[in-house]
């Protein structure tokens, strides 16, 4: 009986190492899928923290473009404000200046009516002029000769008392 407990007894411990060989047998495989699996996992967060660090540099880039972009808006706006401003001084100074060609225009109307005016004047001038001078011709022949006869009757008349 102490034998046929022995017996059984190194046969439940063969057993019992067995399963205990097995069962750390397949512990060791769970454990080593397990820290493969850990691996892949530590390898693919490491990953995803570099795709984590990639993106966040992505929108800070993003963000410092955009920025940018904002202020390069702004100062689209404010110049686009300044031009359109300059645009409208530019438009009134156009209207002035059309205003006063207009005026100019019609001074120009008006002188060129008046030179008109003058160029007649000029030619009734130098026609009276001519005429003036026909006659101051005339009444120095009329006293040319009013001379001669009064030289020629003061000569009769000296000549009648000598007689």
């Amino acid at each position: 009986r102490l034998e046929d407990a022995t017996n059984r007894l190194t046969s439940s411990e063969s057993e019992m190492a067995a399963l205990m060989a097995k069962k750390e047998s397949k512990a060791a495989k769970q454990l080593q899928a397990s820290e493969k699996a850990a691996a892949k996992a530590v390898a693919l967060l490491d990953q995803k923290e570099e795709e984590v660090k990639q993106l966040q540099e992505v929108i800070k880039d993003m963000r410092e473009l955009m920025k940018k972009n904002k202020l390069e808006e702004e100062e689209a706006e404010e110049e686009m404000d300044e031009l359109h401003h300059e645009n409208e001084e530019l438009h009134k100074q156009v209207e002035l200046l059309q205003e006063e060609n207009k005026e100019m225009k019609s001074k120009l109307a008006s002188m060129s009516d008046d030179n008109e005016k003058l160029a007649g004047l000029k030619m009734e001038i130098q026609l009276l002029e001519e005429e003036r001078q026909r006659e101051k011709t005339a009444l120095e022949l009329a006293q040319d000769k009013s001379s001669e006869s009064y030289a020629k009757v003061l000569s009769e008349r000296d000549a009648a008392k000598a007689e």
